[in-house]
This record gives C-alpha cells, sequence and structure tokens, in this order.
C-alpha cells in the first residue's frame, strides 16, 4: 500500500501537544469545516469520539482511539490539520 507521511516540529512541551491531540472536544475552536466534537464513551482503554464535519454536505463518523496511541497523529486532512494542532499546541505553551 502506497502512502505519504508528513513531519512537522512543534515548539511546545510534549504534555501540551498530546492534551492538544486528546482533547477532541475543542477540535471545533481550531480546526476547520468541523462543527462538532464528543466523547460518546470511554470503555476499556478506548475513548469513542463523534464527529461532525461541514464540507459539501454534512458528515457524522465516530472513531475509537485506543488510550496511549496517540503518538503520531495521522489522517485523511493533512496537511493542514497538522499545521492546526501544531499552531494549538505552541498557542497554550507560549501564551
Amino acid at each position: 500500500m502506497t502512502g505519504v507521511t508528513r513531519s512537522i516540529e512543534i515548539q511546545a512541551p510534549i504534555d501540551t501537544v498530546y492534551g492538544v491531540i486528546t482533547d477532541y472536544e475543542r477540535y471545533p475552536e481550531f480546526l476547520d469545516h468541523m462543527t462538532a466534537a464528543k466523547v460518546l464513551r470511554r470503555a476499556d482503554g478506548v475513548t469513542t469520539v463523534g464527529f461532525e464535519l461541514d464540507l459539501i454536505k454534512v458528515f457524522h463518523y465516530e472513531i475509537p482511539v485506543p488510550r496511549g496511541s496517540m503518538t503520531r497523529l495521522a489522517g485523511t486532512s493533512l496537511p493542514r490539520s497538522l499545521d492546526a494542532f501544531r499552531r494549538r499546541a505552541q498557542a497554550l505553551a507560549n501564551p
């Protein structure tokens, strides 16, 4: 399977970056087109998050995220999402 990888450097402590990545319900504050994000359940080390995106039409989807799996940020909305996460983490680290 082919793929694309992009790396960025974030000038913020790892705890701040991890906090931004795992604060799912704040995603609409800094991710374009995301209109809602809600933690639906936490069980057995997995957090299931529901998201709503307003693109050409409104999309709803759920993603189960195993605890500790967010050491790498990956997704279909790269690279703009990575830049948004970087800006958010750096702003929190350097108020």
